[in-house]
Parts: structure tokens; C-alpha cells; sequence
């Protein structure tokens, strides 16, 4: 069935009161017999006439317009998330009615999903609206900036890697508050300029620490931060914005480390959501812009992914939309412009850097310099076997004794070290540097430290182990009689191999020491996908206009409500009917002078105010037995003030010598007792024209 056959099925199935009142509306007194489908094809085929299309068009304001770029920019979403774009603009009530002129004027309908209902755009008139009332730069305010270009965030690769090399040095820099300890903040200082600076949300130092833990890249354990290398260098297959997107991300956040695999793993997808929403802002905002809060907060809720459904799609992101904002803000990814709003930072997308040496340059003096074009994988070798010295135009590094003998810990060697270094450098190592790194070698190869799986066994056991050819592959050195090291990463195949030479079924491995807070997860970061992009700007892909400037279109629009009212006017009509036509002109219902010479009076009452308790009842006892209408309540306290609510009514009862009015205040479904004689004005309002 295509578009048109279930608007057409859909507009069928409404209850016979808004079926009628619609049609009557736009194609006059029906003649009898009448069939429905025949009224359906007739009320398709006045859509469809040019010049209705052309007065429709030209009754959009701003407030249309920006409804109906929401429901284009959204692909037609729920009413909840709608409503979202344009809360603190607009109360729920400015909103429902809004909605409900847009349905009654045929622009949009309702269909109903599991989560509640969304909002459509009337297949007939898609074409045409797409065309003339899409006007991004009505829903996304901005205005150009001037003055230089913002810099780059601080929070970089080059900072992460840079305070990689640091931690390896000094895991207990930090004090239990997070600040660094007094004997080593000079020195910071002059390593790491502006990290000790203040942000909205903590210190720079914070932010960094708090993005590492996060990503699992430097772990908490007795007081002390130590770097997770694995998981570093399963970061190193990332692109460089990817990279930076989840960084920036995880740096976003109020929440506790989590403690334990499982949450973990939970967090981390969160922080993964979240990169991805940054990532689409950033890609839909113009660096030549400013764009105010609201504007950022409403690109960020239509950019993130709809939640569907009772619970929704679990924790969408990690910090709301007001937070995430400030947290970019903080990062120097957008940048505050005095009143005027944000720009983003104009070195965006980040660029992954050649696949050419050159990006490192190793001096005779063991100082490495990094460029930008070295990889992630290549800084990351730098940091793990040279001390930082300073983070400049180009980080600086100094290769130690003490830095390189760290490094043969963890199982490199100074020939693979070697090779990589002028793999980077794309020249020969200077003599006195290899010469130095070899002979560190072998001072050090005289004692070492192995990290894996121990293999202990008995004087027996100990012979089929030397002599099976199914676990030679797996045994990575002998360290002792019967006493053989295994690769943790490779127990499936040697859990086999030991199998098939009669030695299984083997024990749990026993752990030595203190457990750990949180040990590595078990998968690698996810690259952050090119999402969703809005188009902002004025005048953009998605912002064409009705035709004629500005003031043309003004001038007819004023001529069409002039014909209308003039033809209201020639009528002489009763009192009652010419009021209600000409409070249907104002809401756009009118198109033609013919739908006002063929119209009839409603015959329900909507509205009871004042002393009028009886007409309120009345109203009341109606939306109830509808099971769909609302109430639009002005109500009025003891201390004389008063407040508007939209109600959802669910009974009356007996209060004394009042009655009692119980229902759901929206959208929040907050349970109200209203006491009838305390309402100034009452209001029947339709959930929607399209309401079940």
C-alpha cells in the first residue's frame, strides 16, 4: 500500500464527527446519499489542485515552518521527541494546539506506533512542502562570526600520549582529590602548559585523567593510575577522529569509573553513543558560524537517536544534552563567542596522517621530536620508551636508560625498537643511539621480569611437556626445569595441545597477589561511523522558500486574507456563524471564498467560562465519554492566582457541594483533583483529529 492509499485509509477510519467536519470544511455541504470513499478521492483531488497547493504554501508562518522542518530534519518522529525541540519555547499546551491546527489543516496526521503515535507529513502535499517550507535556519538560529579562528582542542592525541609517557613514570602522581602532588606540580607545569587550568567542570588534569580511566587506557589500583597498554594500542587501529571523538566523549562525564567488567562495558558503549552524537554535530555546523546554546541543545536533540518504546533504548547517552554542550565547551571543541554563541573548532574532520616516514625525528642528544603526521601506533612506541619532556609545537621525548629498560620489560627489544624508530624517522638511527640501546640490552638481559601464564609441573609431567610436539608451538621460554611461560592470549590452543598429550583437563589458573579494581575488557573500541548531518546554514540545500522575496510573499498573503474576509463580510451571515468563520480564517482553515459561502455552523459547544458551571459539567461529561478529548483548564487558587493546565480526564466525583474533577496534567501525566467551581475557563479540546 503506498502513501497516499494509507493517509486515505487512515483519514476513513476517524470517527464520523471529525470525518464530516473536515470534508464539510473543504468541499461545502455534502449532498445525500453520499459514499466516504467518494468524499475521500474528492478531498485528494482538491489537495492536489495547483492552487490549493499554492494557497496553503502561502499561509505558513515562521511557527509552521519551523514545525514542519523539525518533522522533515526528524523523519517524521514521535510526538514525545517533537515536543522536545521545542521545550522552554513553548508550553505543551502552545504545542498540542499547534499540532492540532496543523492536522486540521490537512499538513499532517498521526499514525499510531507501539510507543504512542508519530507524526507525519500528508503524503499529498510532501512534495510541495519539501519545497517551500523547510527553513532550517528558522529552527537552528545562528549568525556569522568574525574574528580568528578558534584553536584546537587541547584534549589531543599528542596530550594523551605525551601524559601515557608521564604516568608510566609516575603512577602516583595524583592526590586522593585528583590534584597533583605538590613536588611534582612545577613540574607539570612546565611539561604539560595550561593541563592544571580550570574548566566549567573541573580541572583540565581531570578531564584527562577521567577520559583515560573511562576508556579503560590507565586503571585505578591502591591509589595509584597505571597505564593499560594493551588497550592503547587496540586504540591505534581507530581513525584519528574516531579516536578523538571517544576521548573527548568519555571526558564528559559525572559519573563514578566503573568497578567491575559488566559496567563497564555498559558505560563504554554509552561513551560510544555519545562520540557518535558529537561527531554528527560537528560535521552539521558551520566554523564560519556562531551558533547560541538553544541552537546547540536543539541540533544535539535532533541529531541523537529516538527512543522508542516503554524503557526506550537504554541509557541513550552518558550526560544530558546541557551537559554535553558545557562539555565541549570545556574540551575548546566549541568555543564561547561572548553573547553571540559557539563556534566549532575549524580543524575538523581530522585528517589520518600519510602512510610516509618523516613524522618522527631522532637526535644524536636520544630527544625524539613527533609531528603531526606520525600515527597513533608510532607515538604510542614513543611514549612507551622515551620520558616526555614537553608538549610543544611538536612533543618533545628523551629516550633514558631508566625509560628504555621499562620498555624491555614489557618483551620489546631494542632490534624491533630500532627498526621502528627508523621505520618513523624514515632514516638511520644515529650510531651513538643503537649503539647505546643494544648494550642497555644486554645489562639488562641478566635479570627480567615475564608476564604470563606459568606452567608448573612435576618431574613426570615435566618430560611429556619437553617432548610433545603438540605444545612446543605455544611454549614461549623455559625459565626453569619443568617450569614453562605461556601466552595468556593463546590458552584455547594450548589448553588443546596440552590435551592431546595426555595432561588435561588442567586447573584454574591461580592468580598472584591482590586482585586488580577492574581488569581489561574484552573488545576493542568501536570507530565512530560518518553519521546523520543536518544542513544549518541559511540559504542551504534544504532551505528554499515560497516563491518570491520575502515582501512578495507577504503582500499576497495579506491579499488572500483580504478576499476572505471582504467575502465573510458581503455575507451578512448570523452573528454565531460569522464568528466562527473568521476565527477559521485566522487558523488557516479557509483556503477559498467558497468554503466560507458553503459553510455551516458546528453544533457542539466547546468553551464554558465564568459563572457558567453547569456548561462546564457538561464539557467535562463529554470529553469523558469521547475516551479521547482533553480539557484546557484556567484554573484559579485560593490565593487568587491562577494557572492553565491541559488535562486528560479520567472521572468526576462528589466533593461536598462541589464536584471533583481527577485526571493526568500533560505531558509530564502528573495526577491532578481540580474542584469544578475553582475553573475560570474550560475548553474541549481533541486529543487529535486523527485520535482512535
Amino acid at each position: 500500500m503506498n502513501e497516499i492509499e494509507q493517509w486515505k485509509k487512515i483519514v476513513l477510519t476517524l470517527p464520523q464527527a471529525s470525518f464530516f467536519e473536515i470534508t464539510r470544511n473543504y468541499l461545502g455541504e455534502l449532498r445525500t446519499p453520499f459514499n466516504k470513499h467518494s468524499l475521500i478521492n474528492e478531498l485528494v483531488a482538491f489537495l492536489r489542485r495547483p492552487e490549493t497547493q499554492e494557497r496553503i504554501v502561502l499561509q505558513i508562518d515562521e511557527d509552521d515552518a519551523k514545525l514542519l522542518t523539525a518533522l522533515f530534519l526528524l523523519d517524521e518522529p514521535g510526538g514525545e521527541r517533537l515536543f522536545s525541540l521545542f521545550a522552554g519555547e513553548r508550553s505543551y499546551l502552545e504545542f498540542h494546539n499547534h499540532l492540532l491546527n496543523l492536522e486540521d489543516r490537512l499538513l499532517v496526521y498521526r499514525e499510531a506506533d507501539p510507543a504512542g503515535f508519530r507524526v507525519r507529513v500528508n503524503p499529498i502535499l510532501r512534495s510541495r512542502l519539501a519545497e517551500s517550507a523547510v527553513r532550517p535556519e528558522l529552527l537552528f538560529p545562528s549568525s556569522p562570526a568574525k574574528g580568528p579562528e578558534p584553536q584546537a582542542p587541547w584534549l589531543s592525541e599528542a596530550l594523551v600520549l605525551g601524559f601515557v609517557s608521564y604516568l608510566f613514570e609516575r603512577p602516583g602522581m595524583l592526590k586522593s582529590d585528583g590534584r597533583p602532588k605538590k613536588k611534582i606540580e612545577d613540574e607539570m607545569k612546565a611539561i604539560f602548559p595550561g593541563l592544571l587550568g580550570a574548566t566549567g567542570h573541573g580541572s583540565r588534569l581531570e578531564l584527562l585523567v577521567r577520559s583515560l580511566a573511562n576508556l579503560g587506557f590507565a586503571r585505578l589500583s591502591g591509589g595509584e593510575l597505571f597505564v593499560e597498554l594493551e588497550r592503547l594500542r587496540g586504540a591505534g587501529r581507530l581513525d584519528p577522529s574516531s579516536l578523538a571523538l571517544l576521548v573527548w566523549s568519555a571526558a564528559i562525564d559525572d559519573g563514578e569509573v566503573a568497578g567491575d567488567p559488566e559496567a563497564f562495558e555498559e558505560r563504554l558503549a554509552g561513551f560510544e553513543r555519545q562520540a557518535q552524537l558529537i561527531g554528527d554535530l560537528l560535521a552539521s555546523l558551520d566554523p564560519g558560524r556562531l551558533y547560541p546554546l538553544a541552537t546547540l541543545r536543539r541540533v544535539a536533540l535532533a541529531l541523537a537517536p529516538e527512543r522508542r518504546g516503554a524503557e526506550g533504548d537504554g541509557p541513550a547517552l552518558p550526560v544530558g544534552f546541557d551537559r554535553l554542550v558545557g562539555g565541549l565547551a570545556d574540551l575548546s571543541v566549541i568555543v564561547p563567542s561572548g553573547k553571540a554563541g559557539f563556534r566549532r573548532t575549524p580543524s575538523w574532520p581530522l585528517e589520518a596522517p600519510a602512510a610516509e616516514p618523516g613524522g618522527l625525528v631522532v637526535q644524536p642528544s636520544f630527544s625524539l621530536a613527533c609531528r603531526p603526521s606520525l600515527p597513533f601506533e608510532a607515538g604510542l612506541l614513543v611514549a612507551s620508551i622515551a620520558e616526555v619532556r614537553r608538549l610543544d609545537v611538536y612533543p618533545l621525548y628523551e629516550i633514558t636508560k631508566r625509560s628504555f629498560a621499562r620498555a624491555l620489560s614489557r618483551g620489546l627489544e631494542s632490534g624491533a625498537i630500532c627498526e621502528a624508530l627508523e621505520r618513523s624517522s624514515g632514516s638511520p638511527l644515529p650510531q651513538n643511539v643503537r649503539f647505546s640501546l643494544e648494550s642497555w640490552q644486554k645489562e639488562q638481559s641478566g635479570i627480567g621480569l615475564y608476564a604470563g601464564v606459568v606452567l608448573a609441573a612435576d618431574e613426570e609431567r615435566r618430560i611429556l611437556v619437553e617432548h610433545s610436539k603438540a605444545m612446543k608451538p605455544w611454549i614461549r621460554r623455559v625459565l626453569a626445569p619443568g617450569v614453562f611461560l605461556l601466552d595468556p592470549r593463546e590458552r584455547p590452543e594450548w589448553e588443546k595441545a596440552l590435551a592431546r598429550s595426555g595432561l588435561g583437563p588442567m586447573p584454574e589458573v591461580k592468580q598472584a597477589g591482590r586482585p586488580e579494581i577492574m581488569r581489561g575488557t574484552g573488545r576493542g573500541l568501536k570507530t565512530v561511523a560518518k553519521g546523520k548531518r543536518i544542513s544549518l546554514a541559511p540559504g542551504g540545500e534544504a532551505a528554499p522558500r515560497a516563491p518570491g522575496s520575502p515582501a512578495q510573499v507577504g503582500r499576497r498573503r495579506d491579499a488572500l486574507l483580504r478576499e476572505l474576509s471582504s467575502t465573510l463580510e458581503s455575507l451578512k451571515l448570523p452573528r454565531e456563524l460569522t464568528g466562527e468563520l473568521a476565527a477559521r480564517i485566522r487558523k488557516k482553515l479557509i483556503l477559498f471564498p467558497d468554503q466560507i459561502r458553503n459553510a455551516t455552523a458546528r453544533q457542539d459547544r466547546v468553551e464554558a467560562k465564568g459563572l457558567d458551571y453547569v456548561g462546564k459539567v457538561r464539557l467535562i461529561e463529554q470529553a469523558l465519554a469521547s475516551g479521547t478529548d482533553l480539557l484546557e483548564i484556567l484554573e484559579r487558587s485560593e490565593r487568587g492566582t491562577t494557572r492553565k493546565l491541559l488535562v486528560r480526564p479520567e472521572k468526576v466525583a462528589k466533593a461536598g457541594s462541589d464536584l471533583l474533577l481527577h485526571g493526568r496534567s500533560l505531558p509530564e501525566e502528573t495526577a491532578v483533583q481540580i474542584k469544578v467551581r475553582k475553573i475560570v475557563l474550560l475548553r474541549k479540546l481533541r486529543s487529535s483529529l486523527f485520535a482512535p
